[in-house]
């Protein structure tokens, strides 16, 4: 089991000229839970997170996002050599509307699935336990949001 608290804090430029900014320019929470179970004689491995992102108000745009509701889950075999091969998931939707002068396309609640394959490799360095870790989405049932692949390569170490 697992539970997280994640913040998001509008730091770097915000500018409202621009299409594209570094900063969201507003505050978020996201309290997720998940749960793993793995079996160890047979290196079967299924997890999955539940998490509710509560967004405020951009108030250079007086543009508030709705809140969204995610999950994330993962099938992956484990071998004795380290390596783990899967498949992984996440269904993102925005369960309230965007409100706020700054809305002028209305609620605009969007929506995305993706899915792909996972690998991980647990190694030592140095004496150091490593484990990296690579994932690919590819997206589908999107609505009113942006839609593409996308891709994520961790790697962490135990101090």
């Amino acid at each position: 089991w697992t539970g997280s608290l994640s913040v998001v804090v509008p730091l770097g430029t915000y500018e409202t000229s621009k299409t594209i900014n570094v900063s969201l320019n507003r505050y978020a929470i996201d309290p997720t839970v998940g749960v793993t179970w793995l079996n160890p004689q047979t290196g079967l491995e299924v997890s999955g997170a539940l998490g509710y992102t509560v967004s405020f108000e951009n108030d250079k745009t007086d543009y508030d996002s709705g809140d969204e509701v995610h999950v994330e889950a993962a099938v992956a075999q484990h071998f004795p050599s380290g390596l783990a091969l899967g498949l992984a998931g996440y269904g993102v939707w925005q369960v309230t509307g965007d409100s706020g002068t700054g809305a002028v396309l209305g609620d605009f609640k969007g929506r995305a699935i993706g899915l792909g394959p996972m690998a991980s490799y647990n190694f030592d360095v140095a004496g150091y336990k490593l484990s990296a870790n690579a994932r690919y989405y590819h997206e589908f049932a999107v609505a009113k949001r942006f839609e593409g692949d996308t891709g994520f390569l961790q790697v962490s170490f135990k101090f």
